[in-house]
């Protein structure tokens, strides 16, 4: 699973832990121990948005997404691009 989370993340650079979770067919849960290995790996890092923890609803919900690094080029994907909504 390793493998096809990379191709993914390769693909689109960017994208958020529910959609990710759901293209592999798997739970967050089941998802977020392989992005922690990767992360370690310096093969992913975790991009966060907003900053309300709570359930509230607000539009400042904190948001995770993984952005792909890509070691070949070194280029990283601008942060204004991301939408994690």
């Amino acid at each position: 699973m390793l493998q096809n989370i990379l191709v993914i993340l390769a693909k689109h650079e960017v994208m958020p832990e529910t959609m990710l979770a759901n293209k592999l067919n798997t739970t967050v849960d089941t998802l977020q121990p392989m992005m922690k290995l990767l992360q370690r790996r310096g093969q992913v890092e975790i991009v966060q948005s907003g900053d309300c923890k709570g359930g509230c609803g607000c539009v400042m919900e904190q948001k995770i997404a993984y952005r792909w690094l890509n070691k070949i080029h070194q280029q990283q994907t601008p942060m204004h691009i991301i939408s994690v909504a």
